[in-house]
């Protein structure tokens, strides 16, 4: 994604508000600009007891896109189900693969999920001694 980052205040305003607390008590040092940005969130550098971290921080406002234009298209697969004349021979079932679809893209802005699956990636390659991956940080 070549996606522009949305600012300090307000990346540093959500990790404040998500983890209850400052970000000076968070953190021993956080860095404000970020290295990585994308459609979703961005990452940024943070130092805590010694330890390099890379904090995600998810985009304001995705989860409210997501169920506007997942809305939508939900309401287009009923359309579809309803009124598809399936011309071409197969019987597509609309509703399902929207089920299906919304499911997976909403995995994707579930961090918990990605860090448990993170975890889980960890614990199953930990015998690879060439694979690095990273720990995550739960507390």
């Amino acid at each position: 994604d070549d996606v522009p980052g949305f600012g300090k205040a307000t990346a540093v305003a959500i990790i404040e508000s998500e983890l209850g607390a400052p970000i000076s008590e968070l953190y021993d040092s956080f860095n404000e600009n970020h290295f990585a940005a994308a459609s979703l969130g961005q990452v940024h550098e943070a130092r805590l007891n010694n330890k390099r971290l890379a904090v995600k921080i998810q985009r304001p406002g995705v989860q409210d896109m997501f169920d506007a234009d997942l809305g939508c298209l939900h309401l287009l697969a009923k359309l579809l189900d309803k009124f598809d004349p399936k011309t071409d021979g197969t019987s597509k079932d609309w509703g399902a693969i929207f089920a299906e679809s919304s499911r997976v893209l909403y995995e994707e802005i579930d961090y918990i999920r990605e860090g448990r699956n993170a975890d889980r990636f960890s614990k199953n390659f930990k015998d690879v001694k060439w694979l690095k991956t990273p720990e995550i940080m739960w507390e």
